[in-house]
C-alpha cells in the first residue's frame, strides 16, 4: 500500500503536535525545510497544511510562517520513534503507512526521521529521541555493513530501557529483536532462476556499504559456485550509498558497450 506523499508530510506535522515537540504558538518546519525532508513539492507541502489548517492544528501568519494551534486536552501519548534511511522513495512509504495504522490502533504516536544513510544524521536523531519521550524505536541500521559507530548512543538507548526493532538490517555488537529478509537467499533465487534459463554470462549490480548488498552478492556467487559458473570479475559492478542514483546507470552502460557482454 503507498500511502499519498501528502499524507505522509500531513502525518508528520501531526505527531509533532500531538507528540508535544511542537507546542501551542511554536513555529512549525517551513515549507522548505518540509520539501527538503521528505523529497516533495510545494503544491504537496501545502496541500498537507491546507488540511491541517481545516482541522485546526495549525495557523498561518502572513510573512513569519505556520504556527501550532494543537491544545492538547489530555496527557501526550507515548512516542514510538521510526527511523529509515529513506522515506519518500523505494518501498518505504508502505511500510510507515502499516507502521503508523499499528501504531495509531495503540494508542501510540510515531516520530518520523530520516537518516539518508549518513553515519552523522544518525548520530544527530539518536540524540534527539534521548531528549524526547520516546518509549520504542523501529530502526533501520546506517550502512550497516560498516559497522556501529554510534555505540554510546545505542547503549545510552538501552541503558533507558528505550525498547529497538531493527529493520532490514542489523548492527551485530546490539543485541535486539529484528525483521530482515533472507536477501542471501533473495540473490541465490534470483541468480539462480537466470541460470535454469539457460544463462552464463550473469553481471551484478551490489550496492555495499548495507548488508542487503553485500548479502545479495553472496548468495549470487553461492548460486554461480554450486552450478560450476565461473564469476567473472567485470561483470560483478559495486556501488554505495554516495553513488547510488547515478552508479547503476552508469554501470549497465559499460556493461552494455562489452563486446561480450552479458
Amino acid at each position: 500500500m503507498n500511502i499519498p506523499k501528502y499524507e505522509m508530510v500531513r502525518n508528520y506535522i501531526k505527531n509533532l503536535l500531538v507528540g508535544g515537540s511542537v507546542l501551542h504558538g511554536e513555529k512549525l518546519p517551513s515549507e522548505y525545510e518540509l520539501m527538503s525532508k521528505f523529497n516533495v513539492s510545494r503544491h504537496t507541502v501545502r496541500k498537507a497544511f491546507a488540511e491541517l489548517t481545516n482541522t485546526g492544528y495549525i495557523f498561518k501568519k502572513q510573512g513569519q510562517g505556520t504556527f501550532s494551534n494543537y491544545r492538547p486536552n489530555e496527557k501526550p501519548k507515548q512516542i514510538i520513534a521510526v527511523l529509515f534511511t529513506f522515506i519518500s522513495s523505494f518501498v518505504f512509504p508502505g511500510i510507515i503507512a502499516g507502521i503508523e495504522q499499528v501504531l495509531s490502533d495503540e494508542g501510540y504516536m510515531m516520530l518520523l526521521s530520516s537518516t539518508n544513510n549518513a553515519k552523522e544524521k544518525e548520530a544527530q536523531l539518536l540524540s534527539n529521541i534521548l531528549e524526547h519521550n520516546v518509549v520504542g524505536m523501529i530502526l533501520e541500521p546506517v550502512k550497516s555493513a560498516i559497522g556501529n559507530t554510534n555505540r554510546k548512543l545505542f547503549d545510552e538507548i538501552r541503558k533507558r530501557n528505550i525498547k529497538t526493532v531493527f529493520i532490514n538490517a542489523v548492527y551485530e555488537d546490539f543485541s535486539s529483536p529484528y525483521v530482515l529478509l533472507d536477501d542471501v537467499r533473495g540473490g541465490f533465487i534470483a541468480t539462480e532462476y537466470l541460470i535454469q534459463l539457460g544463462h552464463r554470462k550473469i553481471a551484478g549490480l551490489m550496492k555495499t556499504d548495507d548488508k542487503q548488498g553485500v548479502n545479495r552478492m553472496n548468495g549470487m556467487i553461492s548460486a554461480m559456485q554450486k552450478y560450476n559458473i565461473p564469476l567473472d570479475q567485470e561483470y560483478m559492478q559495486l556501488f554505495d550509498t554516495d553513488g547510488m542514483y547515478e552508479a547503476p546507470y552508469v554501470l549497465v552502460q559499460e556493461l552494455m558497450r562489452k563486446k561480450d557482454r552479458p
